[in-house]
């Protein structure tokens, strides 16, 4: 825990303190006069806290795994309402959302554009070049193909593979690729009419 706040750059203060407020503390007792106390001590210098870090944390600090002791977690408050209730169960069977998720996208496109397609195929049409269907007012040449990419690329590198065959069950890998396809929808909901 120390190691993962100081790779947070939250600042780590130690205090000497006795062993019966550990105890308190321990058992969410602490006592105001605990509290009163421990806000006049003077903080231990030089600090001995990295004294307290296992060995393996250090290593998983220097290696980048020690963000892993975090378990993936949905942003709720980025995702996209069409795709609400997918996130809501996402854990309840991440393969089935992620294919429906894509399935709802292309619905959802098909439906503006008028584009009889699918996959990369309906988001060319209806994204990328003189005759895309929707784009970004905002948004110059370069960007409108970038944006375009996303979609094509998407589909040909995430959704096709799962579309597939059977992929392995990384929770990490999952909710990234969910975060994208969110993406995707924040980008669709963005564009207009051309």
């Amino acid at each position: 825990m120390l190691q993962l706040l100081d790779a947070h750059s939250a600042s780590i203060d130690e205090y000497e303190v006795s062993p019966e407020l550990i105890e308190r503390l321990d058992a969410s007792a602490l006592t105001r006069t605990d509290i009163d106390k421990l806000a006049s001590a003077a903080p231990v210098r030089p600090t001995r806290w990295h004294g307290y870090v296992f060995k393996e944390h250090w290593e998983d600090d220097r290696s980048g795994k020690l963000w892993g002791e975090f378990p993936p977690v949905v942003p709720f408050a980025i995702i996209d309402r069409r795709i609400a209730d997918l996130a809501l169960s996402f854990w309840d069977g991440p393969d089935d959302k992620l294919l429906t998720g894509y399935r709802r996208l292309e619905d959802i496109v098909r439906r503006r554009t008028g584009v009889d397609e699918h996959g990369a195929k309906l988001f060319s049409q209806a994204f990328a070049g003189r005759t895309a269907r929707l784009g970004w007012k905002d948004s110059d040449v370069g960007e409108q193909a970038g944006r375009s990419s996303l979609f094509t690329g998407a589909y040909l590198a995430y959704r096709n593979p799962r579309a597939h065959r059977e992929l392995g069950d990384q929770a990490r890998e999952q909710l990234a690729e969910f975060l994208l396809l969110n993406h995707l929808y924040v980008l669709e909901s963005a564009a207009t009419e051309m």
